[in-house]
């Protein structure tokens, strides 16, 4: 299994296991059942545990009559005679294989049927197994029409496909025991069953399955045989167990990194060109390779641009400086020195400095990958943050920066001015041999390989030098020619070879995937103004459950598992006549497969940006209108279903995590100002969002800005949780917790003010109060609250110690000791180091260089608490020398 990058969200992880399920149509309906209910989800939960997950692919058979009734004929004949081809390249796309064989064998060709016509109008008399045969041959799998392959039934098609062609993968055969057992209480029932089972197959059925089984064994592939539900199921856990253990076992590499001639000063390493050259994936492959060979040193990966967080330069720092910590301080990788943190967001410099302190603790390397991708924060605008003004010169020595940046950005200008910048140069494929070789890598199927006149065209293409390019092309060889002529099939690729950008390239093959896998009709007009490439695509009617499926994807940043899409699609109104089949979705993933990618936790995603570029580009040509069905597709309203669905499914779920990252982001970018008010001061959410308030900075980022935005359009947050607490409708118990107070006193505009020290005495000590409680109430989360009761306990004593009550002061100091607040964090111990120096006039001076070597470690060199420590110690020295003289 290969691994797969996972967009910065932790490196790579292997794909998903996603087996090919095979039997005779309509056979074992009973085992597949206990199989997907029983035993899947077992070997799921074993996948996600190793970063994966185990979704097996099942093709449900489907007659040309059973499909929809609304259909034109001829599309529900194209859909019923490609089943076959579908089948086989979903075989061809995954590494494994399960299949069920009992004693039926499966509708097939007679052994006297006359030869199969050429492709030509004669095809349309053929019978539904020939048109398959015929598609199937067609569209890559010629050895179907050869030697007694066409009177193999559909289900030995598949078998020989997975099993007997000498291609690597997985395969595991279960066969059905019907022999009798004497000791059985239901000898009588089995027999009984076993002569049904053979009084319904021929003679010849008979020997064609017991030759197929046969053959199978003497491929020397593994077999079991199971008589009941629970034998099956433990034969497919055993098996599995141990296939997962396996594949998921430490991955091999097949990367030779050459020693670096870099000069050693130099601590960026700068990889540009434009879209879809390859920077990305030869950085993330020399990465991992890096990672296996020096496991010592943290290697972090991150990618800008997979969520709204990732454009965010402030939210991509802390995630490094968080990842950083990690590494050098285990599990005291997190912290925050009191509510300040909470409150309100730090400044951008500091956040800075604490990256460049984490980054200099010991030797490390960090991928940005997508750098033009980041935005404007709250103190930058975009141009500013491109210009790279948050990125001091120089770096730390100890810390390697790769960075991945399209050449046409203002990134790439801001990089190459650097002097501390290696920016080796990006050779263009312009080898023939080289492009070839790559386009056949992609191209899974030797008898699509395109001819040396065809070949030269491609090349000839003002795109051959990227291998996307060549990428798309080998997938479009393998789909676009199914259903239509061969004339046809050339006259699109050449349009391919067109185009001037990635993004317009993806438009024409996204309007393809319309027409063949929606049954869109596109209306061409032939205007004098419609003479460039593009004309197509500006004329296509953007509509279908492929265009749907596209848009809801892309638009949700972090994906959408199978099951939410269908969800979806049917809140869209594709359900009753218009549902999307199983035969249809087989058909989408396994043409787009390469491009919609599954995540371990079973989420689809695009796997290009480029795609999701030419996806906003056709969402900027549909215009809201009157008509609902219209509305539906614009990309606000998008956001707003998609929304809504996350929403309900949230709360459904209680996955308050995810609702809360996306769901108000959602209703933001759709402007649905009363949506967002009403699902920020919702009673169900306030709950969660204090708890996930201290957990992450990016949630308060957002929030506030969301409020900022609210303020501008009539909502008060004030007034608007004032109402919701004194309507009853959040317990009184949970707002007075630490955990809501942050996010009150922020949005209500309370700034805590130390010089008040005896309001704020009374404040942390009712804080002390709640906390002390809690810790009773609430074991589960006593270590936490601990930590925050040190807390309150070092502030206390700090005020007790400003107003001069140095006895009180000192007590509270001792509790400090006595429950070891030193010993829970670094932090922790600088702050109870400089409260020692004020209970104590010995070692001051070392005490002092100790908490500021700590805090400058976690926090950086301008930090206000760094600031606060440089002050102490300067005073100490002054003091020290003044009586020395």
């Amino acid at each position: 299994m290969n691994p797969q990058w996972d967009g910065g969200q932790g490196g790579y992880y292997p794909i998903p296991l996603q087996p090919v399920l095979c039997s005779v149509p309509g056979d074992f309906p009973q085992e597949w059942n206990y199989l997907k209910t029983q035993v899947f989800p077992h070997l799921n939960d074993l996948c996600q545990a190793k970063r994966t997950c185990f979704r097996p692919v099942d093709i449900h058979w489907e007659e040309s009559g059973s499909l929809h009734p609304s259909d034109p004929s001829h599309n529900r004949n194209a859909l019923s005679s490609q089943q076959l081809k579908i089948t086989l390249d979903l075989i061809s796309q995954s590494s494994s294989f399960i299949c069920l064989l009992g004693q039926k064998y499966g509708p097939h060709q007679s052994e006297d049927s006359p030869p199969l016509p050429e492709p030509g109008p004669e095809q349309e008399d053929l019978s539904g197994m020939e048109r398959n045969l015929c598609v199937a041959a067609e569209g890559g799998y010629p050895w179907v029409l050869t030697g007694n392959h066409p009177t193999c039934s559909l289900t030995e098609l598949q078998i020989t496909k997975a099993a007997l062609l000498g291609e690597p993968r997985h395969c595991f055969f279960y066969f059905k025991d019907y022999s009798l057992q004497e000791e059985e209480e239901d000898g009588e029932g089995q027999r009984r069953l076993l002569q049904c089972v053979s009084s319904r197959n021929t003679e010849l059925e008979r020997d064609r399955i017991r030759a197929l089984k046969n053959m199978i064994v003497e491929k020397l592939q593994p077999v079991k045989f199971f008589r009941t539900l629970k034998d099956l199921g433990d034969l497919v856990m055993q098996d599995w167990r141990s296939l997962i253990e396996f594949i998921n076992g430490p991955q091999p590499s097949h990367l030779v990194c050459e020693k670096s001639d870099c000069e050693p000063e130099r601590s960026i390493l700068l990889l540009s060109g434009e879209r879809g050259c390859g920077k990305s994936s030869l950085a993330a492959w020399w990465l991992q390779d890096f990672g296996e060979k020096n496991p010592t040193i943290p290697v972090i990966p991150y990618f800008c641009g997979i969520s709204n967080s990732s454009v965010d330069i402030g939210s991509v720092l802390k995630h490094l400086t968080m990842e950083l910590h990690r590494g050098h301080y285990g599990s005291q990788s997190e912290w925050q020195e009191g509510l300040h943190g909470l409150l309100r967001n730090r400044p951008l410099h500091t956040v800075v400095q604490a990256f460049l302190a984490a980054a200099a603790l010991r030797p490390c390397v960090l991928m940005l990958d997508g750098l033009d991708h980041l935005t404007g924060t709250s103190e930058f605008s975009m141009q500013e943050v491109k210009e790279l003004l948050w990125l001091p010169v120089p770096l730390p020595p100890q810390c390697k920066l790769i960075i991945t940046t399209s050449i046409t950005d203002l990134t790439y200008k801001s990089l190459t001015q650097r002097p501390d910048l290696l920016s080796p140069p990006w050779a263009l494929l312009s080898d023939h041999s080289a492009c070839r070789s790559i386009l056949l890598k992609h191209l899974i199927l030797p008898s699509q390989e395109p001819s040396n006149g065809q070949f030269q065209y491609y090349l000839a293409g003002r795109l051959a030098h990227l291998p996307l390019y060549l990428a798309v092309v080998a997938s479009e060889l393998l789909t676009c020619g199914v259903a239509r002529g061969e004339v046809e099939k050339e006259v699109i690729l050449e349009d391919y070879a067109a185009f001037d950008s990635v993004a317009e390239l993806w438009m024409l093959v996204v309007r393809r995937w319309l027409k063949d896998y929606s049954s869109v009709h596109v209306v061409k007009s032939h205007t004098a103004k419609e003479t460039g490439p593009l004309y197509p695509v500006v004329q296509a009617e953007l509509q279908g459950w492929v265009w749907d499926t596209l848009c809801l994807i892309h638009l949700s940043r972090a994906g959408l598992t199978e099951e939410e899409v269908w969800a979806l699609l049917e809140l869209l109104g594709h359900r009753d006549t218009r549902q999307v089949l199983p035969v249809e979705w087989a058909r989408f993933r396994s043409a787009t497969k390469r491009w919609v990618q599954e995540s371990p936790d079973g989420a689809l995603n695009l796997s290009h940006q480029s795609l999701g570029q030419a996806i906003d580009i056709l969402l900027l040509k549909v215009k809201p209108s009157k008509n609902l069905k219209s509305l539906r597709r614009t990309r606000q309203a998008y956001q707003l279903t998609l929304a809504q669905f996350l929403q309900k499914q949230t709360k459904e779920l209680c996955r308050w995590p995810e609702g809360l990252e996306l769901v108000p982001w959602l209703f933001e970018q759709s402007k649905s100002w009363k949506q967002l008010h009403a699902y920020l001061t919702d009673p169900e959410a306030i709950e969660p969002l204090s708890i996930s308030w201290s957990q992450s900075s990016q949630l308060r980022t957002d929030v506030v800005r969301y409020w900022s935005v609210l303020i501008t359009k009539g909502y008060d947050p004030f007034t608007s949780y004032k109402r919701l607490f004194r309507n009853g409708s959040c317990r009184p118990s949970l707002y007075e917790t630490e955990n809501l107070s942050g996010p009150q006193l922020e949005l209500n505009g309370i700034k805590g003010n130390m010089a008040d020290y005896y309001k704020a005495e009374t404040y942390c000590k009712s804080a002390l109060k709640s906390t002390q409680t809690l810790m009773t109430l609430c074991p589960a989360g006593y270590d936490k609250l601990a930590v925050c009761k040190g807390q309150l306990l070092c502030t206390l004593c700090k005020l007790l110690f400003a107003v001069g009550r140095i006895l009180e002061a000192y007590e509270v100091f001792c509790d400090i000791i006595n429950m070891r607040h030193h010993r829970v964090h670094p932090c922790a111990e600088a702050t109870v180091l400089l409260l020692q120096v004020m209970c104590s006039q010995d070692k001051i001076e070392q005490h002092l260089q100790t908490a500021l070597r700590i805090r400058k470690n976690w926090y950086g060199r301008e930090h206000p608490l760094v600031v606060e420590v440089k002050e102490r110690l300067a005073d100490t020295l002054a003091e020290s020398r003044y009586h020395t003289a």
